[in-house]
Order: C-alpha cells, then structure tokens, then sequence
C-alpha cells in the first residue's frame, strides 16, 4: 500500500469518527476529528499533485491520464479527469471549509454532516485506488484529455470546489434553521454562491471542451450527460424554495440536500463521456 492510499484511508477513518461522535453530542471532539481527516485528505491528495507534476508513471491515475510531454499545469489539472483523483481535492476542500466555519458552532451534528459529504467524496477515491502503484514503470502515460491544457479547465476546476462547498454549507445551514436557529438569510447566501459556481463551472468546462475540440456540442444542455444541466436547474430549484417566504424548513433542507447530491454528482462524473476513447497506456 503506497502512502497516499494509507493516508487517504486514515483520513476516511476519521471522517467516520467525526460522524459518529457527532451523534453522540461531542462537538469539539467531532470537529477535531474532522480536521484530522482534513488533514490526511490533503496529504493524499499532495501526493497525488505531486506525482501528476512530476509525471510519475507508476503512480496508477497518472499513468491513465497524462503524458510526459504535457505542460505541467495541464498534469496537475488532471486530478480531475477521474473521480478518483477530483474526491480527493474537493473532500479536502469541503473539510477544511466545514471545520472553519464551525470553529465556534455548539452543535456536534454539524461536523458530523460535513464528515459524512467527505466519506462520500473519499468513497468515490478509494473505489478508483489513484495512489496505487504499478508493478512496473510505463514509458509514458494515456493522453491528457485535451480540455486540461485550456485556461477555462482552471476556472471550472475552482468553481467545482466552490460549488461542492457552498452546497454543503447550505445543507448545513438549513439543518441548522430546521433546529430553530435564525439562518434563512445564511442559507440562501450560500444556496446562491452554489447556483453561481454551478453555472460558471458548466460554462467553462463546455468553452475549454469546445477551444479544444473535445467536444462539439455548442449547448451546455447536452454536454456532459446532462450533468450540468441537471446540477444549475436543481440548485436554481432550491434556491427557489429558500426565497420563498412560505417555505417550510423542512421543504428548504430538502432542497438543499438535492441540491448537495447533485453537486456531489459533478465530482462522481468528472472525466464522463469525454474520456471516451482515451488510447491505453503506452508500455
């Protein structure tokens, strides 16, 4: 087992932990919990950065998706070709903003809910095994999916983790105000930063597909399975139901978790149809 398995592992171990004494009401527990899993889901994903930039081949993810002569940028934006290397960053990322903004928080269920959305993204890096390395070093690796190498891949890559995050603090936010706590306005601050980061995401990703001739669907409604379209109309939705003054709180947290999901749903279908037809590596 390579380290970054080993520390992604520790950091989903305690991501657990950080759900499961968050039930049972210890919060500063929970919330250190949850900054150790931080913690180790950001060393995990160092070292798979750092593999993708110096192009290491035997590093499994690497091998499938860069080649030695790529641009160094173009490699490291490449965590994100797969789900197995974006849920490694964006668990990272939605962590580290859920312990920041609950440094001051009493309640012990709100790390846990944020320690349950980075299992969930940790899950989805396991399952793709990143950091494990190869009994053997390829002369080089798969293609760079081309979009990578366009500038707009950076802006979508920043609007994925702000999208995920801002859904995430949403859900949070709403659960909060189901318990009886004034966070209307909070909640739909950050459903709104959600709706935003979602479309910005959806539109560079499909300008970075199209400079790049990856793609030639001209219309974000059909690119990428529909994900894109699915995430900005169920964030819109639920942004909707926020708004509303006649919205119950238990219909607002609802929305908020479909909105969550389908952010979630962004990271699982990162790579997606576009990685079709990506040559094998080259031994």
């Amino acid at each position: 087992m390579s380290a970054g398995t080993l520390a992604t592992w520790i950091a989903a171990v305690f991501a657990v932990g950080s759900a499961y004494v968050s039930l049972r009401g210890a919060a500063e527990v929970a919330r250190r919990s949850l900054a150790m899993s931080v913690a180790f889901a950001a060393l995990a994903a160092g070292f798979l950065l750092r593999a993708l930039a110096l192009a290491d081949h035997q590093v499994a993810f690497v091998a499938r998706n860069v080649l030695q002569a790529d641009a160094a940028s173009a490699r490291v934006l490449a965590i994100f070709a797969e789900p197995a290397g974006a849920g490694l960053v964006v668990a990272a990322v939605v962590g580290a903003v859920g312990w920041w903004s609950g440094r001051l928080a009493t309640n012990a269920w709100r790390s846990g809910v944020v320690a349950a959305v980075v299992l969930v993204l940790l899950a989805a890096s396991l399952s793709g095994a990143p950091l494990a390395l190869l009994p053997f070093r390829p002369a080089d690796g798969a293609m760079t999916l081309p979009y990578f190498v366009h500038p707009a891949a950076m802006v979508a890559a920043l609007a994925l983790l702000a999208q995920v995050a801002s859904a995430t603090m949403a859900f949070v936010s709403a659960l909060m105000r189901l318990q009886g706590e004034d966070t209307a306005t909070t909640v739909v601050r950050f459903q709104l930063m959600a709706l935003v980061a979602a479309a910005i995401q959806a539109m560079a990703w499909m300008v970075a597909s199209v400079a790049s001739g990856t793609s030639d669907e001209l219309l974000v409604l059909v690119a990428r399975d529909g994900i894109w379209l699915a995430t900005v109309l169920v964030s819109a939705l639920a942004l909707r139901i926020q708004v509303h003054g006649n919205a119950s709180a238990l219909a607002g947290t609802e929305a908020s978790l479909a909105a969550l999901l389908a952010s979630i749903a962004c990271v699982l279908g990162t790579g997606g149809a576009s990685s079709a037809g990506v040559p094998a590596i080259a031994l």
